[in-house]
């Protein structure tokens, strides 16, 4: 027997819902398939942790960092530069020097700067500023990562290899503006591969890319001018991917790249136009800014191959002489993915795989050619964060057309490529982080030479220091009035670099604007005529550097040593001249440096019988 179920109501009818139904957040993904964009995945439930570890590793690693380091003593430069925008306004050091290196992070630091007080007490404080700049450079190279590669694995390792290396961990805590510069380049890089995804199509005023290209490469010229490393890179990049367009349908990237151009000149009419200039080529002239000694005539004309520059990139561990091959292997990987199959698959993503590679090298090879001797890794530093990326993605590609869930024996091959990528780079950052956060630097301390001399000083006394900057926000203002600059021999470099000639022939510190010593002629003069014991703060690398021969003579044998500090840095205290050694008068009465007085036996005779 059955029986049958009647309804006495209507029939049900399922409600129509007022908007249509979503997947959950976990349940979507990103997807790169066909000729479709990669675009940044949906955030997912389960990639929030690794984010927030990655965040909270990189920020850990650099906030330790940040309370062990010795100063460096350009922060000085920051310091002094940070004080004059507090009380005038603009970065003009006492000399009247315009300093623009790093303009937006010290107008960044003077709040907080005139909150605390003593910043050089309180430098530790202020470092955190780039603690927190250098944090979100991890974060943005691993949502880069992940836009590209549409996925978020890649974008959590990049992130790593940026929280965990030793070089971007150490200029993510100097008070120096390459925290900033690397914040800026990414923030760059970001917005321009998002053109060359998508196109640089408007989206309304605060969303036009090609707009923010322009403000981004503005605030980089004043925060440091390594951001023009970029820009050869970038005009490639489009040409490549555009070509003829650049003149037509796309011709706003072609006005953007144009435009952006004013800010350098504005940089540079600025730097001339104000106080004395800033030009460190010297009396010769040149591009009038910090640093324009690098780039010479002769630099760019000579041949030389300086690869140090962007090897030194790695360092603080055994390992830092394997990772430009690994970056040259994942460099040469993706290339070869470039070329596969004429470029049909993933056209899009290729494209963004060319401007990563155009975006990295372009800049290394124009700092190994171009730049001068002097120059230091910290220079290119930010090109690490596309380095991590490139690494990260030629890992991603290997593995990411392999069906997982059918293991194949020939498979052992492809992960043996990803393990040689990336074993490697985890036991670098491991090991060097290590390295990093543990070791103090070996940098001259002049912070607490010169914190030393501020306490044992004596109204009148001639401090003689290498570093004006150190002593001015070290010193008080009475002992700064005796601070002399000894920039070296008379045919030193330093000399035509940091000091300037007065319309009275006077010689002046770049930077104070006080009296600077180009000569060891001037310094035997200084030491000789005095009537007060001189105090003279230096270090090691400088006696045996800039400062070798003559000078180095005078300065030992003319001195006693009474303190030594972390890094060689000293603190001499001069001697009355009968306790000169015979080597530092034979360098001063024999070259006629100092006036020849009648006892210059009695010097001899004086330390011969010593």
């Amino acid at each position: 027997m059955t029986s049958v179920a009647t309804r006495t109501g209507p029939p049900y009818r399922r409600k129509t819902p007022l908007r249509a139904r979503r997947k959950p957040v976990w349940l979507r993904r990103g997807r790169t398939g066909g000729d479709a964009p990669p675009a940044l995945p949906a955030v997912e439930k389960r990639v929030i942790f690794p984010f927030l570890l990655l965040i909270f590793l990189a920020f850990t690693i650099r906030g330790v960092t940040a309370t062990r380091l010795i100063p460096h003593v350009d922060e000085a430069a920051t310091l002094l530069a940070t004080e004059m925008v507090e009380t005038r306004g603009v970065p003009i050091f006492p000399s009247g020097v315009l300093y623009l290196q790093g303009a937006s992070l010290t107008y960044l630091l003077t709040p907080l700067a005139s909150l605390i007080g003593d910043t050089v007490e309180q430098l530790t404080v202020l470092r955190f500023v780039n603690v927190a700049m250098g944090t979100a450079v991890a974060l943005l190279t691993a949502l880069l990562a992940a836009r590209i590669a549409g996925s978020w694995v890649p974008g959590l390792i990049a992130g790593l290899i940026v929280a965990f290396d030793p070089a971007s961990i150490a200029w993510s805590v100097y008070l120096r503006p390459y925290a900033a510069l690397v914040l800026v380049s990414i923030a760059l890089v970001t917005v321009f591969i998002g053109m060359v995804l998508d196109g640089p199509a408007r989206r309304g005023f605060w969303r036009d890319p090609v707009l923010a290209m322009v403000g981004l490469f503005l605030i980089g010229t004043f925060t440091h001018v390594g951001i023009w490393l970029l820009y050869p890179a970038i005009w490639l990049v489009a040409v490549l991917t555009w070509g003829t367009g650049l003149l037509g349908a796309q011709r706003r990237v072609t006005i953007g790249l144009l435009a952006s151009l004013i800010a350098p000149l504005l940089f540079l009419v600025i730097n001339s136009s104000i106080g004395p200039g800033s030009s460190t080529s010297g009396e010769a002239g040149g591009p009038s800014f910090v640093g324009s000694h690098l780039l010479t005539l002769e630099r760019l004309l000579d041949p030389t191959i300086r690869l140090r520059i962007w090897t030194s990139l790695f360092h603080g561990s055994g390992l830092g002489a394997v990772m430009p091959l690994v970056l040259t292997a994942a460099s040469g990987l993706l290339l070869g993915r470039l070329v596969e199959a004429g470029g049909r698959e993933r056209p899009r993503e290729r494209r963004a795989f060319r401007a990563l590679l155009l975006l990295y090298w372009i800049p290394v090879a124009i700092a190994i050619g171009f730049i001068g001797a002097g120059a230091q890794y910290r220079y290119i530093i930010h090109v690490v964060p596309l380095g991590a990326i490139i690494v990260a993605l030629a890992a991603f590609a290997i593995v990411r057309d392999l069906n997982l869930s059918r293991p194949r024996t020939w498979m052992i091959f492809p992960a043996a490529g990803v393990v040689a990528l990336l074993v490697p780079v985890f036991f670098y950052g491991v090991i060097a982080t290590g390295w990093r956060a543990n070791d103090r630097g070996n940098d001259a301390d002049y912070f607490a030479a010169l914190s030393y001399v501020s306490d044992h000083y004596a109204p009148g006394q001639p401090i003689i220091v290498s570093l004006p900057p150190v002593a001015y926000v070290s010193l008080d203002d009475r002992p700064r009035q005796d601070v002399h600059f000894l920039a070296g021999p008379s045919d030193n470099a330093r000399v035509g670099r940091y000091t300037k000639r007065l319309a009275s022939g006077a010689l002046v510190d770049f930077w104070l604007g006080g009296d600077a010593i180009g000569s060891t002629e001037g310094l035997c003069r200084l030491m000789a005529t005095s009537p007060q014991s001189s105090w003279i703060v230096i270090d090691d690398d400088r006696l045996d550097g800039p400062y070798q021969g003559t000078m180095a003579t005078v300065i030992k044998g003319s001195t006693t040593l009474v303190a030594r500090g972390d890094g060689g840095v000293e603190v001499r205290s001069s001697v009355p001249v009968p306790q000169w050694s015979t080597l530092a008068v034979e360098a001063c009465v024999g070259d006629s440096m100092m006036p020849q007085p009648p006892n210059v036996e009695e010097f001899s005779e004086a330390d011969q019988g010593a």
